[in-house]
């Protein structure tokens, strides 16, 4: 099963990795009545082996589904869908036990560079994966010759883009000028993220939820107050928390939960809200101009979620913020310790912008592995530990990223 947000390329991948299976639609009422007439008899004779795009239009098929499985073991099928809330829903109720999840974002910085196969990884992908190795993965990025290579130019032009437009793929295409971008932006906004999505939560009502996407859309990069945001858009604290809710599952947005010593108490405590696709916030927003410090920080949170998962580490992540000030915006659990990450607008970085990330240790329960200054700054650096001498860089993003 694959989902993700629409006009990812779940249906172009699958059709691409797998072009000798069937690809059967649902998106049409006609083919989904047709297929819904088959009896598992008639899909393990004629389809033994399918891509099901946009499944979850038809809840009725995975009992079907699973009575193939269950009778034929040459059964296999891909199921594709954006909607995670349906999807999940025929998974939990018929398909447990049967089903293997993935999900595909939009693009990351790597794969907007990159055609490669297998794709590079990327430093922080290696950070992840190679946790005893960290310092000498950054100190090559620090490496002056590092910013001489002609992947370091190719990095920091497709960052700009990722930046102002987010790494949907439809945004790439031969042709495209920024207009174009803005118009195709702005048409994903009215034809999926409002009629689309309401029709999927069963909205009787859209103003509220058009208000409260465009709050959130204002709002990324911030601590989230339910109650605040339900006041703002005319509903009720528990209904925003349900709009955001939806958002998350569809793939736009994620709610960074807070670091706690005690795992239960993130639960009870303030998230951060994040857009995973900068390009469809700026768009509900109609922005265009340059990057606020609250946009960089979304960015550099939604790209580390993004290609953390292609690791498959299990790397957790949250935000701290303490009661006398301190705030890290991104802390990265690894079995082995934590990476520390603050986002800086700031086209030159200075020791006093990684205060906060000094002596950590005396707040968290596993080691410091590194902290990390994400900025615009061209130049990476080392930059002056606290007293527990722990090491701290100043890297710039598309250097960590590409």
């Amino acid at each position: 099963m694959l989902t993700g947000a629409r006009q990812v390329g779940k249906t172009t991948l699958m059709k691409m990795a797998f072009p000798e299976i069937p690809l059967l639609r649902f998106d049409a009422l006609a083919e989904r009545l047709a297929y819904q007439s088959l009896t598992p008899a008639d899909w393990i004779a004629r389809f033994p082996v399918a891509i099901l795009d946009e499944v979850q239009k038809s809840p009725e098929i995975f009992d079907t589904i699973k009575s193939c499985y269950d009778q034929a073991p040459q059964v296999r099928y891909l199921l594709l869908g954006s909607s995670q809330i349906h999807l999940l829903q025929g998974v939990r109720e018929t398909l447990a036990g049967r089903a293997a999840l993935l999900r595909l974002h939009s693009l990351t910085l790597s794969e907007l560079m990159d055609s490669k196969d297998p794709m590079p990884a990327t430093p922080y992908q290696m950070m992840l994966t190679n946790t005893d190795q960290i310092a000498s993965i950054l100190d090559v990025l620090v490496n002056p010759e590092t910013a001489l290579t002609a992947r370091e130019s190719e990095a920091k032009r497709w960052w700009a883009h990722l930046v102002r437009w987010g790494g949907m793929p439809s945004l790439i295409a031969d042709g495209m000028d920024d207009a174009d971008r803005m118009d195709w932006l702005r048409d994903y906004q009215e034809l999926y993220l409002q009629r689309d999505l309401a029709d999927l939560a069963r909205l009787s009502d859209l103003e509220p939820f058009a208000r409260a996407q465009k709050i959130a859309a204002l709002r990324s990069g911030e601590l989230i107050q339910f109650a605040a945001l339900g006041a703002a858009c005319g509903v009720s604290a528990a209904t925003a928390k349900r709009y955001l809710q939806y958002l998350e599952l569809s793939f736009q947005i994620v709610l960074l939960q807070p670091w706690f010593r005690n795992v239960e108490k993130r639960l009870s405590k303030s998230p951060k809200l994040h857009f995973l696709d900068n390009g469809i916030r700026r768009g509900i927003l109609r922005r265009t101009g340059d990057p606020d410090g609250h946009e960089l920080e979304t960015v550099v949170v939604a790209e580390s979620i993004k290609q953390g998962a292609l690791t498959r580490t299990g790397v957790e992540f949250t935000h701290l913020r303490t009661s006398d000030g301190r705030e890290v915006d991104l802390l990265l659990e690894l079995d082995q310790g934590y990476i520390a990450m603050e986002a800086k607008l700031a086209e030159r970085v200075t020791d006093s912008d990684a205060r906060h990330l000094r002596d950590l240790s005396e707040i968290l329960d596993k080691p410091l592995l590194a902290g990390l200054v994400v900025s615009q700054d061209p130049v990476a650096r080392r930059l002056v530990p606290g007293a527990k001498n722990e090491p701290i860089w100043a890297i710039p993003a598309w250097r960590l990223f590409g």
